[in-house]
């Protein structure tokens, strides 16, 4: 069990390096993924909270280092080292848990 810990915390660690979503991760990871919103939209239910943030177009440097070896994105396509521009994004969270990313074209 201690060892599945550890891989997927270092799995979590180079997602957040290459700047990198992905489902089911919290609104801190996110932070240290992308930095902070732009813009955060709230709704408020008898049941949950959820969350719009949004995020402009931003660039990110991309460290082979950082990335565990060569960058990978999450279509499983090799990346360069260097700058990566990162077009609108809206990220949806449901009670602190990363449910829907929403990229713009």
């Amino acid at each position: 069990i201690a060892a599945n810990e550890a891989q997927n915390r270092a799995k979590i660690e180079q997602t957040i390096a290459r700047h990198e979503l992905f489902i089911g991760m919290t609104s801190e990871q996110c932070v240290q993924s992308r930095g902070k919103p732009d813009k955060i939209n709230i709704t408020t239910t008898s049941d949950r909270r959820e969350e719009q943030w949004v995020y402009s177009g931003r660039q990110y440097w991309v460290s082979s280092q950082a990335a565990g070896g060569t960058a990978l994105t999450t279509v499983n396509e090799q990346i360069a080292e260097g700058w990566r521009y990162l077009a609108t994004c809206y990220v949806y969270f449901e009670n602190g848990i990363l449910t829907a990313v929403q990229d713009s074209q």
